[in-house]
């Protein structure tokens, strides 16, 4: 098992940082299904992603192509039947 000692230590040495940079992420409308939102969620997701080193661009971009969960659940379950 892993000593968690280094990685608390890295959490209460960056606690007051983290905090802030949580408020920061708050503060941006990213929850909504009004169009008039679209471009503050975008500026969530690309905040989130440069600060996780995660790529923004094709991958978000097929991820929008893809749709909802929801959607892709549903366009499985007709493609199932489709085959039966």
């Amino acid at each position: 098992m892993m000593d968690p000692s280094p990685s608390l230590e890295y959490a209460a040495a960056r606690q007051d940082q983290s905090l802030d940079e949580l408020k920061e992420l708050l503060r941006i409308h990213s929850i909504s299904t009004l169009p008039e939102h679209k471009p503050d969620m975008r500026r969530a997701a690309e905040w989130l992603a440069a600060r996780s080193q995660l790529p923004v661009g094709p991958v978000s971009a097929g991820a929008r192509k893809a749709g909802s969960p929801k959607k892709q659940a549903a366009k499985k379950q007709g493609e199932k039947k489709q085959a039966e």
